[in-house]
C-alpha cells in the first residue's frame, strides 16, 4: 500500500470564504485527507485571530495554519497577508511539518513566498492557478492607464512563481492557453474541478417536462 503523503496546501483564499478558489482548495484538502494523506493548508486568518489550530472542512478535519492578516477594504471580504510575512511563516510551517509536497493555489501572495522557501528546501511544488488580474483590477481603485502597466507586472510575478512547480494546473482548457500565452509557461495541464456525482440522484422519469439548472459564479 503506498506511504500516505505530507502535502502542504498554500491559499489566498479558503474557507470560510465562498468563491471558486476557496471551494477548490477546500474540496482537494478534504478529498486528500479522506484518502488518507496528512494535509495541511496554511492560509489568511479568516479574522484577527491567528494561529495553528483543526478546523473541520467538507467534513474533514485538518490543520490549519491561520497567519495573520489584514481586510482589503475595497473589496467584500478580501483578506491578505504581507508579503514579507509570508516568506517567514512559510519557513517556519515547512520546517516543522516537512511536507513532501507543496501545492500553492495562486501566485499572489502565499504561493510567492511559500514557493522560495519549498525550492530552497528541494521540496516538489505544484501550482494551480484560479487568478486573473484582471478581474480584480475593479478592486484595486488605480486609475484605467495605470492597471495595464500592474497587470503586467503581475503576469511577469506569475511567470517567476509557477516557473519553479514541477507541474501547473488550471480547471479550464482556455484558461491553461491563457496563463500559456501571457507567461510563456508550456504544458499547462486543464484539470476540471469536477462534482461529486455520488452526492446527486438522478431520476429518469420521462413523464414531467426537462428542466436544467446551471450555477455559474456566486461572487
Amino acid at each position: 500500500m503506498p506511504k500516505p503523503l505530507r502535502i502542504l496546501i498554500g491559499c489566498d483564499t479558503f474557507g470560510p470564504n465562498v468563491n471558486g478558489a476557496a471551494k477548490f482548495a477546500e474540496r482537494l484538502a478534504a478529498g486528500l485527507v479522506e484518502r488518507g494523506h496528512d494535509v495541511r493548508v496554511m492560509a489568511p486568518a479568516a479574522g484577527r485571530k491567528s494561529g495553528t489550530w483543526v478546523e473541520t472542512h467538507e467534513g474533514q478535519p485538518m490543520t490549519m495554519y491561520r497567519i495573520k492578516s489584514w481586510r482589503w477594504y475595497p473589496h467584500d471580504w478580501l483578506r491578505y497577508m504581507i508579503p514579507w510575512r509570508v516568506r517567514h511563516n512559510s519557513a517556519r510551517v515547512l520546517d516543522s511539518f516537512k511536507p513532501d509536497v507543496v501545492h500553492f493555489q495562486s501566485h499572489l501572495i502565499v504561493g510567492g513566498g511559500l514557493t522560495k522557501e519549498a525550492e530552497l528546501r528541494g521540496i516538489r511544488i505544484i501550482g494551480t492557478n484560479h487568478f486573473m488580474p484582471e478581474n480584480m483590477m475593479q478592486f484595486t481603485l488605480l486609475p484605467g492607464p495605470t492597471q495595464r502597466g500592474v497587470i503586467r507586472l503581475v503576469w511577469k510575478a506569475a511567470a517567476r512563481t509557477f516557473g519553479r512547480a514541477e507541474a501547473v494546473t488550471t480547471p479550464t482548457r482556455r484558461a491553461a492557453n491563457f496563463l500559456e500565452e501571457y507567461t510563456q509557461l508550456t504544458d499547462v495541464h486543464a484539470i476540471s474541478c469536477g462534482i461529486n456525482a455520488h452526492h446527486y440522484t438522478p431520476n429518469f422519469d420521462t413523464d414531467g417536462e426537462n428542466r436544467i439548472v446551471f450555477v455559474g459564479r456566486i461572487t
